[in-house]
Formats: C-alpha cells, sequence, structure tokens
C-alpha cells in the first residue's frame, strides 16, 4: 500500500475510539460506515449504543470532492431523513499506511448543532497504541479549535 491510501481503501467500517465531539459522552459502540455509492458520493452511518444499551444510527450522504487520496479528499456530509437539514464539511487528516487507523477533522455542523472536532478510528476495538494516536492528533494545529480529547471505548 502506498503511503497515503486511496479514498476506496477508507470504505468499510472504522470505530470511533477518540474524539472530541461532546456528543459521544456516555454512548457506547461508536462507529462508522462508508458505503460507496458511485459518481463520488459515500453513505456515511454510525452507529451506536445509547446509555440504555438501544442501537441507534444517524445517516448521511457523503459528497467528496479533491483525491485522489484519503488526505487530498474533501468531504461535505449532509443527513438523511429528518437530518436532511444540517451539513458539515469533514476530512482525514491522516491515515495509517495500513490503513489501520484513521485522525479526521470536522466542521461546526449548520445551525451549530455540533461543534468542530476531530476523531480517531480504528478498524478494530482494542487496538492498540490509542493514546499515542490521540497525542498525535491533539498535536495538530486543527486540534487548538477543538474540545477536549476523551476515549470513547
Amino acid at each position: 500500500m502506498s503511503s497515503a491510501p486511496s479514498l476506496p481503501e477508507m470504505l468499510g467500517h472504522w470505530h470511533i475510539v477518540a474524539t472530541t465531539l461532546p456528543f459521544w459522552n456516555g454512548k457506547r459502540g461508536a462507529r462508522v460506515e462508508y458505503v460507496d455509492l458511485g459518481d463520488a458520493t459515500w453513505r456515511d452511518i454510525v452507529r451506536y449504543e445509547d446509555a440504555r444499551g438501544r442501537t441507534k444510527e444517524i445517516a448521511g450522504r457523503d459528497r467528496l470532492t479533491g483525491g485522489p487520496t484519503a488526505v487530498d479528499a474533501r468531504v461535505r456530509w449532509r443527513g438523511e431523513g429528518w437530518l436532511a437539514w444540517i451539513s458539515s464539511d469533514w476530512r482525514f487528516l491522516e491515515v495509517d499506511p495500513d490503513g489501520q487507523w484513521a485522525i479526521t477533522w470536522f466542521s461546526r455542523a449548520s445551525f451549530r448543532v455540533t461543534p468542530e472536532g476531530m476523531d480517531v478510528y480504528t478498524r478494530s476495538r482494542g487496538q492498540s497504541g490509542i493514546d499515542a494516536l490521540v497525542e498525535r492528533a491533539a498535536s495538530r494545529a486543527e486540534a487548538a479549535r477543538c474540545g477536549a480529547w476523551f476515549r470513547t471505548e
């Protein structure tokens, strides 16, 4: 694999193991799945368990521009269904050359529904080295505009 994975290599399931997004407080098992819909569009499905153990889902569509590698792309997310009025921009800031972890940044959502923030993704739950990834993410310039980091698992 090259030093910067291609966009298709980013498809599939990711675990959100650390974040600055307050929304994730009190939730468990946060994960995201990216599915290619063609025409530079992905389906973006976020699943998690609430405090009562019920599985919840947030679905949207990602419109990709730039490329061809993951870190070159820019993404505009728009919610689906009752969330269709919400949008946010996001991107992969760093990606493991072997595709096992990624650091993402996202803008404040429209109408200030969520603040600007960052996430750390891993392909497998319980992956080692999470603290080092959080330190790496926190040292990026974008992190200065985001909230405090916390682990989600």
